[in-house]
């Protein structure tokens, strides 16, 4: 069970500081790419037999797979930019092929990785676009987008990518979306919204811990300078 975290008016107070504590304790935000590759993990797979199993005898397509098999492989052993400039390969040489829709949500992934978040943002925007309707899959995608602006401090951006998240699925994108659109409004000015995004999270999310959060409305002090 997670410890209980405390914290002092005068913490909650300082906005960088109060977020900060909050950030650091919410186990489940964890690190964000173990845990797209740890929850779409078995989707790929699945995907990508469906998609080598209906190629049949042609040749395009199955290229197309062994393109696109070479650079999961690169990235499956941490060569992150190889990677990226495999899948980007395989989605401009095959483009039309379902496996390259495939291919565009890894190069987005990876883009989010290494810091290159507008083009994380742009290759996600294409991947969101094409016909793949995996819920989970474009629940990453868009998180990941709401993740990238967050991460520049950017978070009116941060705000309406976050806010395009389902509720009420109970994914973990879901839970990371929530939490982060909550710092978001947090950080942008906007504490009552901020308040309602944990109110709602403490009611609704299990695990969801700290207790200032669910008990305390963040009032107008809390504001970012």
């Amino acid at each position: 069970m997670a410890e209980k975290i405390k914290y002092t008016e005068k913490e909650l107070k300082q906005p960088d500081r109060f977020v900060g504590a909050i950030e650091s304790a919410v186990n489940f935000a964890g690190d964000h790419s173990r845990l797209l590759l740890a929850v779409v993990g078995s989707i790929i797979v699945i995907l990508v037999g469906a998609y080598f199993i209906n190629i049949n005898t042609e040749n395009k397509a199955f290229d197309a797979n062994i393109m696109f098999n070479e650079a999961l492989d690169l990235y499956n052993e941490g060569k992150e930019e190889e990677a990226l400039a495999g899948f980007l390969e395989t989605a401009e040489t095959y483009s039309g092929e379902n496996i390259s829709n495939i291919a565009v949500y890894y190069a987005g992934l990876i883009n989010y990785n290494l810091g290159n978040y507008e083009d994380s943002r742009q290759l996600l925007s294409e991947f969101l676009a094409s016909d793949v309707k995996e819920r989970m899959l474009r629940d990453s995608a868009i998180l990941t987008q709401g993740l990238a602006s967050y991460s520049e401090g950017n978070w009116t951006q941060a705000i309406e990518y976050l806010t395009k998240l389902e509720s009420g699925t109970g994914s973990p994108y879901e839970t990371m979306g929530k939490l982060h659109l909550a710092f978001s409004y947090q950080r942008s000015g906007q504490p009552q919204k901020a308040n309602e995004v944990y109110k709602d999270m403490y009611e609704s999310v299990p695990g969801f811990n700290p207790a200032s959060v669910a008990n305390r409305p963040v009032d107008s002090q809390t504001q970012p300078n």
